[in-house]
């Protein structure tokens, strides 16, 4: 695997962006095709920015909105949330 040189500021945009994404997501009347967008995007982008501990989260929100699992997504989102904070936290520090 090739290691890529990302600069921080890009690495902070790209962890706030997601937090975004995940925040659009409704859970009450969910677009399916952006809630797999979004995994599809983490799934594909996060080892280029260095995350490649968001990968599997992704594939697994992915995978879950083809399904139309809500309960899933929910939990996913949860955990995609709370490891985004966690690292744009080590991030500003």
């Amino acid at each position: 695997m090739a290691i890529f040189d990302v600069p921080l500021e890009s690495r902070i945009k790209y962890l706030r962006r997601r937090q975004e994404e995940l925040a659009k997501i409704d859970f009450e009347n969910p677009d399916w095709d952006f809630v797999k967008k979004v995994g599809h995007q983490i799934k594909g982008n996060a080892v280029t920015f260095l995350f490649p501990e968001l990968t599997e989260l992704g594939k697994r929100l992915e995978d879950a909105s083809i399904s139309q699992d809500i309960k899933q997504i929910k939990e996913i989102c949860g955990e995609l949330a709370q490891k985004v904070s966690e690292l744009l936290r080590h991030l500003e520090k």
